[in-house]
């Protein structure tokens, strides 16, 4: 076929034909037989994968009350489960985990009386994170990669409490039995970016990767103290609050040789907020929570 032919079989194409052509795989072809020759044009498709992924590790969390009491736990287990979306340069990721109860213990000697304190502590966390890959709008480096992404998070700190008084009575104030409950959960939006990086070159299956994120959370307190021994209720704190947490995440991650389809990695990361809270007294107090987990996980990748 002669350069002009070509050319005038071109611009027949994209004008007017495309409404009557057919499609057999790759193969744009014309039904009634107008051009005469069959184009041959690349369609593009869409790389999408659905990852389960199993989640272990441990989660050392440090709790301060409104009282200025100072909770904080030694490392704790937890488990989960994640489910990670991914769409051309898009991906949706999700997971939840909850943590074994464990325990902290103390003793707090007084001028006039001593006071001994059991807590039980448990958390449970909770995120949803949509992003897209941004570095291809850029740089076509592989490898590296950077992406935007923002979700919504939720985490709850659950603590129970025994707290025994002896020989209060020095102070005009009768031995007591305490037992209580706390419960801090902190929820809302959140957004970052993240950054990813083959140290070992283009082709490795390794990546190392690190997130920063910002998110503007709402916090519930809920706190309920009962003397056993009166049968009464001596504390009840109930408050809503509003603070910014910062959240910052390492993560490594790569794969099985004799398997591509699974993957395995590790995750650290932290977050913390701070909120002070208005007192009828005209004073403030600091509610103080963070949360720091190393994460192990392991994925399958279904394609």
């Amino acid at each position: 076929m002669s350069l002009f032919k070509q050319l005038v079989v071109l611009v027949i194409f994209c004008n007017s034909s495309l409404a009557n052509a057919g499609y057999d795989d790759n193969i744009i072809t014309d039904k009634d037989n107008k051009l005469g020759d069959e184009l041959i044009l690349p369609k593009k498709e869409l790389e999408w994968s659905i990852t389960p992924r199993l989640l272990t590790g441990v989660m050392y969390f440090k709790h301060i009350t409104l009282n200025r009491m100072n909770l904080s736990n030694k490392p704790v287990a937890f488990g989960g489960l994640g489910l990670n979306v991914n769409l051309d340069k898009w991906f949706l990721y999700g997971y939840g985990l909850d943590t074994a109860k464990t325990s902290d213990h103390i003793f707090e000697p007084e001028e006039r009386n001593l006071s001994e304190s059991n807590y039980v502590f448990q958390r449970q966390d909770y995120a949803v994170t949509l992003g897209r890959e941004i570095s291809d709008l850029f740089s076509d480096s592989k490898i590296w990669s950077m992406s935007l992404f923002a979700g919504y998070r939720y985490g709850k700190t659950k603590v129970q409490s025994t707290a025994v008084t002896f020989n209060s009575s020095l102070a005009g104030i009768s031995d007591s039995l305490l037992v209580g409950s706390i419960q801090y959960s902190a929820q809302g939006p959140l957004a970052g970016i993240g950054l990813k990086m083959k140290p070992f070159g283009e082709k490795s299956t390794s990546q190392l990767g690190l997130s920063v994120g910002y998110g503007p959370l709402k916090g519930k307190y809920l706190r309920v103290d009962s003397n056993i021994l009166l049968n009464t209720v001596v504390n009840n704190d109930n408050r809503t609050t509003n603070t910014g947490a910062w959240i910052v995440g390492l993560s490594w991650e790569g794969q099985f040789k004799n398997n591509p389809q699974l993957s395995y990695g590790f995750v650290v990361d932290y977050y913390a907020y701070n909120v002070e809270v208005a007192q009828d007294n005209d004073l403030t107090a600091n509610l103080k929570e963070s949360v720091g987990s190393l994460k192990a996980f392991l994925n399958y990748h279904f394609k």
